[in-house]
């Protein structure tokens, strides 16, 4: 089974949880980018981050922490799943 990280946890995807207070959920508002790795690192990570950051701006929602945090999360997430080989990541 995949695993995802949401609000600060690593779990199976069946056991996520989002908050129901959660603005994206309650509104309907937000924006994602999707990537793959190559090699086991992300592919063109920057370029995705720089995206992600213009469109959140664009409807003035914050992306929280820096590109070197959401780079730990994403190798701490795909390492979290072993064997895995090539992964997508969608950032949300």
């Amino acid at each position: 089974m995949p695993v995802v990280y949401v609000n600060g946890r690593i779990s199976d995807a069946a056991d996520a949880v989002i908050p129901v207070f959660d603005h994206g959920f309650l509104y309907g508002e937000g924006v994602y980018e999707t990537l793959r790795t190559y090699g086991g690192k992300p592919f063109l990570f920057d370029a995705h981050m720089k995206r992600l950051r213009r469109s959140a701006g664009m409807i003035t929602l914050d992306v929280p922490g820096t590109d070197d945090e959401m780079m730990a999360k994403i190798r701490d997430t795909v390492a979290a799943e072993p064997g895995i080989g090539e992964a997508y990541i969608r950032i949300l």
